[in-house]
């Protein structure tokens, strides 16, 4: 355990977990939502 708490100190590994967490996040929202959402039509405000 002493190993991984010196291991994430570095800011290269940091920087690395955080890009991956913040990937899942993105790519689960991606999942969750779909890409639908950019096919939905016409704009509402098209007719004013």
């Amino acid at each position: 355990m002493n190993h991984l708490k010196q291991w994430i100190r570095y800011p290269a590994v940091q920087w690395i977990v955080l890009t991956c967490y913040y990937t899942a996040i993105l790519l689960g929202l991606i999942l969750i939502y779909g890409f639908t959402a950019a096919h939905t039509g016409t704009f509402i405000y098209n007719e004013f």
